[in-house]
């Protein structure tokens, strides 16, 4: 996992040039335009939740570097200078003052300590789970911005359809006052055709509203500003999902991140009462050091000599009171704390696999119906609006049309985008988001204008 998440990691950083591809044009406002990649690489320099994953990561490794550094050589040098005065309360001996000098070197090393060898261990599945938990954010970064990028998008089709729409019904009202002044419909018809245009416009203050809304929202996650974003090609064939549900489920259950961390907790948590059961065992070292001296006992004055020792040091405990005992029972029920939390994750894991391979599977066919309603109700207000020139039909019935043709191009921009997070919640929670699917869905997105 961590070599495919590496791999992950320097494909997106590569990426960061295939926007560019799209910025050859003489629009200004196709320069300016950003792709999802593009919000993506802010979004993973200017995150905060990401930052803190890594922060967390980086410390898992230093701890690492601490369990480790315990097991290897521990050399340490002494010096000590003084100046010394003897004296001798029966005045028999004379006093003397004399300086004092005393060097030494020494050299520890472990050669048992289960503690600190169950230290280790713990420090490497601290580090595989902070690992994965940071690719877990950043998975859930992705998502987070193709969230909001195509929630920009829906509410900017949403705010052209109501303009198109109120256009419509503009043209429609002019129609029916002409109409209504040869007396060939009636005033509440009239009156029917005038507050539909009225509710149009309190549709596009909503839907203004919802632009703005939805550019803050990209704005929170990406950290730049949102002058605009390039579209959704309407020309894109979706692939569907391949593989079968059961399939998907297994590949998450072998590879997500999240349920890695979780694992990686576990083992952990099994090393930890691993270690304090270490507090039982004796400590045994081996011990070499060299000392240059002419003190001896109490710093007094002797001849300068050399002394070289070499040992090997062992204690072993008898008697902590019980906090030892104490201090494996917790340890022990932390690790249950961790086995069920990896069960809770298991489970919510599965459900949520399923829940994407369905929706996506789902939003396929619902793209499918919706282009077949679109051309319907394309073809349905056509046929209102000749017949309304005919007068076989009432102006009420040329609104109604109208209303249904725009509802059903925005329900098929919104299957689409509901397809493409249902495709990357479905391959984040499977673990095998990579290069090629931000690239495949980065493609199907050209420059405003385009």
């Amino acid at each position: 996992m961590r070599s495919y998440f590496v791999v992950f990691c320097l494909a997106v950083i590569g990426l960061g040039t295939l926007p560019h591809a799209y910025a050859k044009t003489e629009n200004t406002s196709q320069d300016s335009a950003q792709s999802l990649l593009q919000v993506f690489l802010d979004a993973m320099d200017a995150s905060p939740a990401l930052r803190t994953a890594h922060s967390k990561l980086s410390i898992g490794r230093a701890q690492r570097a601490q369990a480790r550094g315990q097991l290897l050589p521990q050399i340490s040098a002494t010096g000590n200078f003084s100046d010394n005065d003897q004296s001798y309360p029966d005045d028999t001996t004379p006093d003397t003052s004399f300086e004092g000098e005393k060097y030494g070197v020494q050299l520890q090393q472990v050669l048992f300590n289960w503690q600190a060898f169950a230290n280790r261990k713990r420090a490497t599945f601290v580090v595989d789970q902070k690992e994965a938990e940071y690719y877990n954010s950043l998975g859930l970064l992705l998502l987070e911005t193709s969230d909001r990028y195509f929630a920009v998008l829906g509410a900017e089709d949403k705010l052209a359809l109501v303009l198109a729409e109120r256009e419509a019904t503009e043209q429609q009202l002019k129609q029916a006052e002409s109409h209504f002044k040869r007396k060939l419909i009636k005033v509440t018809d009239l009156y029917e055709v005038r507050a539909r245009a009225a509710t149009i416009r309190s549709d596009e203050i909503d839907a203004e509203s919802e632009v703005a809304l939805t550019k803050e929202a990209l704005w929170e996650v990406s950290g730049n500003e949102i002058s605009g974003l390039y579209r959704l090609n309407s020309a894109i064939e979706f692939p569907d999902v391949n593989g079968s549900l059961e399939s998907w489920v297994a590949k998450a259950l072998q590879s997500n991140a999240l349920l890695k961390s979780r694992e990686s907790a576990i083992n952990a948590a099994e090393q930890t009462i691993s270690e304090r059961r270490g507090a039982h065992y004796p400590v045994v070292k081996f011990v070499a050091s060299r000392q240059k001296s002419d003190l001896g006992y109490e710093n007094t004055q002797t001849a300068k000599r050399l002394i070289t020792y070499y040992g090997i040091d062992v204690s072993v405990p008898i008697y902590t009171g019980g906090s030892s005992s104490a201090r494996v029972k917790e340890a022990f029920h932390m690790a249950e704390i961790a086995k069920s939390e990896h069960e809770m994750t298991r489970r919510e894991l599965v459900k949520r696999t399923r829940a994407a391979y369905l929706s996506a599977k789902s939003s396929i066919k619902r793209i499918s119906a919706a282009q077949y309603a679109v051309e319907a109700a394309n073809a349905s207000a056509m046929a209102m609006r000749k017949g309304f020139t005919l007068g076989t039909v009432t102006t009420v019935d040329v609104l109604d049309a109208l209303k249904q043709e725009f509802s059903a191009q925005r329900d098929l921009q919104q299957a689409k985008y509901a397809y493409i997070q249902a495709l990357l919640n479905l391959k984040k929670e499977a673990g095998s988001i990579d290069k090629g699917d931000i690239e495949e869905i980065n493609s199907w997105l050209l420059p405003p204008g385009a």
